[in-house]
């Protein structure tokens, strides 16, 4: 790293951004600033604190993306983002707080002790968030199932067979009646809560597959990611 940068470690968060200014000359940050997180006011931040020399940007990844990492960079400077995972912690780091936070990422990274992250494009975050949202709806489906089975099983009533949710025990769920009004309604709003997850998790699997089949993911890290997780091609029971 070059003598005369200063790091500036960014603690983020859905609605401030925390600085920690660690100029390559001292052992502890000089200055520690909240702002808001939102555009115009990081674009002012940012070229307040470049504006006496180059600096280099560093925070962790996580659930606000890396829009901060492109903002940056589009205005000229260099932005790391590193994996929160890999974060040395020591005892005595027991205390968080934001301003701890943003000290302590500009201090390892200048030690060289944080690892890069790489970015995605936005079409690869794209695709991530499609798989992900798949990933959502089918654990609602589960849920759903576990719902309707517990029910039944308060009721007495169990599928006879092994297999369950195929052509069989949708038929046998389509026989079950119940004598009182309040149970045959909740057993009808469960059975349908199965129904439209698997809707859901139908047309998502066609989306996931058709993915899959275009470049750069058919050959590519994602498509055999894809294929590897069983996201794309995959068959599921009728519902």
């Amino acid at each position: 790293m070059e003598q005369n940068i200063t790091v500036i470690g960014l603690d983020v968060s859905k609605k401030t951004l925390v600085t920690g200014v660690l100029p390559m000359t001292r052992d502890r940050v000089t200055e520690s600033r909240v702002v808001s997180n939102a555009p115009q006011t990081i674009e002012r931040e940012v070229r307040r604190l470049t504006e006496r020399g180059p600096a280099v940007f560093v925070y962790e990844a996580g659930p606000c993306g890396y829009e901060i990492y492109r903002q940056i960079t589009r205005l000229g400077h260099r932005c790391v983002v590193v994996a929160p995972g890999l974060i040395p912690s020591r005892p005595t780091d027991r205390v968080k707080t934001d301003r701890r936070d943003a000290e302590k990422l500009a201090r390892l990274y200048r030690a060289g002790e944080l690892t890069e992250v790489r970015i995605p494009t936005r079409e690869e975050e794209a695709a991530r968030d499609l798989v992900r949202v798949r990933e959502d709806v089918l654990a609602d489906r589960l849920r759903a199932r576990h719902r309707l089975s517990k029910f039944l099983l308060r009721q007495g009533r169990a599928f006879g067979q092994t297999r369950a949710w195929g052509v069989a025990h949708h038929l046998w769920l389509k026989a079950q009646r119940f004598e009182w009004k309040p149970l045959q309604q909740t057993f009808e709003a469960c059975v349908r809560a199965c129904e439209e997850a698997q809707a859901r998790l139908d047309t998502l699997d066609s989306q996931v597959e058709d993915l899959a089949q275009r470049q750069p993911y058919r050959t590519g890290r994602f498509g055999t990611q894809f294929r590897r997780e069983g996201l794309a091609g995959q068959h599921h029971q009728s519902w």
